[in-house]
């Protein structure tokens, strides 16, 4: 799938102008536009205030990198930001496949600035979405910080185009901590795709807060289309913590749709604590706006206690709302 999508970019480029011919052509319109003015000048009581333009007037026999270093000048110069944008997105959208490397070489030559290093960051993004496995190849020759980021663009671009080959690459990094991240950001997008593949990606990972919301999103995710295989699944977990968020997660989303038996899996499956605590408070604020009465009687057959405190609470906030 990956190669396919890769070979119609290729198409869709070759249609494109050549990426220095639209920048001469850009040029030679602005020298035009700048003649004409000259020509026709404009009565000033009706004239708008132009982006301020490079009064230079740029040769379509410059080298490229003089080109690219114009061109930047243009952006620059321009005070309208929606104007900057509509050059940027021009610019990108005339880059095709065989003229980025060079491009971001350049860039890379010009005198650092917020402009190169935003425009650099844009080729690297457009390029993963297209040839992820070629950016990922090419990222061990840039700079530590730009590394990361393509890194992290080809793992969610990959991701994407096909999952299987973005797991294969993040599981051969040979760098434990630029797998882990591979792995986490793509588990991240998977939960969307296949949320048990995300699953087992994200119980690879090293136990964290971050590690433990990902896997409650997957399960959540899992729940609404395959609510008693979830439940199962996190009702298995070892790590004791990790285990009342999955069930929590679960008992939460069968609470839209038989918040009774939601209510039941909170209470029995759940310790006294906050996960159970939060459970239950979103179970009855939902079954108080579909069966109000049900909720109630649920509510006075809970032993007293702190979990009653919180579900009559609950009750209470979701019925002065409805009235």
């Amino acid at each position: 799938m990956a190669s396919k999508i890769q070979r119609d970019g290729s198409l869709r480029s070759s249609r494109r102008l050549p990426f220095w011919l639209f920048i001469c052509a850009m040029l030679l319109c602005e020298a035009l536009a700048c003649w004409c003015k000259k020509a026709n000048p404009v009565n000033p009581a009706v004239q708008k205030s132009p982006a301020t333009i490079p009064s230079a007037i740029t040769k379509t026999d410059e080298q490229p990198l003089e080109q690219l270093q114009f061109f930047l000048a243009q952006i620059k110069s321009g005070n309208d930001i929606s104007k900057r944008e509509e050059l940027i997105d021009a610019f990108l959208n005339n880059l095709n496949s065989n003229e980025i490397s060079n491009v971001l070489v350049m860039l890379q030559t010009i005198e650092p600035g917020d402009l190169a290093k935003d425009l650099r960051g844009r080729v690297i993004y457009q390029w993963a979405q297209l040839e992820p496995s070629t950016v990922a190849v090419q990222a061990d020759n840039w700079d530590a910080e730009t590394r990361r980021l393509a890194m992290d663009d080809v793992a969610i671009a990959w991701a994407n185009l096909q999952l299987d080959d973005a797991i294969a690459w993040s599981k051969g990094l040979p760098d434990e901590g630029d797998r882990d991240r591979a792995i986490s950001l793509i588990a991240n997008e998977a939960v969307r795709i296949d949320p048990t593949v995300a699953l087992q990606l994200a119980m690879s990972l090293p136990i964290n807060v971050e590690r433990n919301q990902l896997v409650c999103r997957a399960v959540t995710e899992w729940a609404l289309t395959d609510e008693p295989n979830a439940q199962t699944w996190s009702e298995q977990i070892s790590n004791d913590i990790l285990r009342e968020q999955a069930v929590a997660a679960v008992a939460t989303v069968l609470g839209n749709s038989n918040p009774a038996a939601a209510a039941d899996l909170a209470v029995q499956e759940l310790p006294p604590g906050k996960a159970q605590q939060d459970a239950i408070a979103l179970i009855i604020q939902h079954w108080a706006q579909q069966n109000p009465t049900a909720a109630e009687n649920w509510v006075e057959q809970t032993p007293q206690g702190f979990l009653r405190e919180v579900a009559e609470q609950n009750l209470f906030v979701q019925q002065a709302i409805s009235e």
